[in-house]
């Protein structure tokens, strides 16, 4: 049996005021993702109906604004909860 070799923590990265395809009803493109660090979070906001996605170093959740978790990709969901990142940490 071979091992698989790790990749890099990745984050989806997009906005839905250049692509509708980033907003809640999200439709994940390859092109999307990007890497970060291992401790990084992956952040999704919204504001005024726009939606944000990416990885950063430091994520702040504030209710109804911004939402945070730590697993690979894990800012697809229409709203990140809290029990996804307890799941991910």
């Amino acid at each position: 049996t071979l091992l698989s070799v790790s990749e890099a923590k990745q984050c989806y990265k997009c906005e839905s005021v250049t692509d509708a395809d980033c907003a809640d009803k999200f439709k994940p493109r390859d092109a999307w993702k990007v890497d970060v660090g291992d401790n990084d979070s992956c952040m999704k906001t919204k504001a005024g109906g726009l939606v944000g996605r990416t990885g950063t170093p430091l994520c702040v959740a504030i209710k109804g604004a911004s939402w945070c978790c730590s697993g690979n990709l894990c800012n697809t969901a229409s709203v990140v909860s809290s029990q996804m990142l307890m799941k991910c940490i």
